[in-house]
């Protein structure tokens, strides 16, 4: 671990395709997680002026724009254009059967979260094409809240370190943004699922102690991506602050 240093970096970028098959021009990807059950994580980097297509399956999606913005077009019923800027922090989920198309006037670089099978078919047409409400700054200041310190025989919650979740499909389907303070410690705490982080800004000290009880120290940076084993205990240090988007 990481199983990236640094995502963002120029290496190992592949041309997008798209839902047809046929590479998006000007646009980049980066497969960072691709399980068999649990999100799939993939970076897409867009050079100005690109424009790609969501999916239109039943897999609901999420895009969470890290640098840069782009314009969110809804195709909705009877391909009726609705378009949305949606700049950096900007958090937008599709429904399954959603026709959507993202275009970056300038370039960005985003996430794109993907879940591994169908939650549920829409119930009616109009349903298959209702956007759910994007979060224009999940950045910003509004709705972070105190983090519960989930140690064993600890109470209350951690000082220093803030989350947002950023959606929520049920047990272990779930985003959330996490912000460190300087110097704050979220205490040793075991997991029984796998976790994903991926560093945003700042950095983090992790001590891990495996499911043989290995026993080591990683340090992560912006642009990190870790994929941890379902069985661990970990305690994170952000000795400077830190933000990370965690997979659960």
């Amino acid at each position: 671990m990481p199983d990236f240093e640094d995502a963002f970096n120029p290496l190992g970028w592949r041309r997008a395709e798209g839902p047809d098959g046929v590479e998006a021009a000007g646009v980049w990807a980066k497969v960072l997680r691709q399980p068999q059950d649990g999100d799939s994580f993939a970076l897409l980097r867009f050079e100005p002026g690109a424009a790609y297509a969501i999916d239109t399956d039943l897999r609901p999606k999420q895009l969470l724009v890290v640098e840069g913005s782009l314009e969110d077009t809804d195709l909705g019923p009877g391909k009726t254009a609705a378009k949305e800027t949606a700049h950096k922090g900007a958090f937008i989920q599709y429904l399954p059967e959603a026709q959507h198309a993202v275009m970056s006037p300038g370039g960005c670089l985003a996430l794109l979260i993907s879940s591994p099978s169908v939650i549920g078919r829409p119930r009616n047409p109009e349903e298959a094409v209702r956007p759910m409400p994007m979060i224009r700054d999940s950045f910003g200041p509004e709705g972070w809240e105190t983090t519960p310190n989930v140690a064993p025989g600890s109470e209350g919650n951690i000082r220093g370190v803030w989350s947002k979740t950023l959606k929520s499909e049920g047990k272990n389907r779930t985003v959330t943004l996490v912000y460190f303070e300087p110097g704050a410690i979220y205490p040793l705490h075991p997991h029984d699922h796998p976790q994903q982080i991926l560093m945003l800004e700042g950095d983090a000290v992790d001590e891990i102690i495996d499911a043989e009880d290995h026993r080591r120290v990683a340090t992560y940076r912006k642009g990190g991506f870790v994929d941890y084993p379902p069985i661990m205990s970990h305690s994170t240090h952000s000795p400077g602050g830190c933000l990370m988007v965690l997979g659960i």
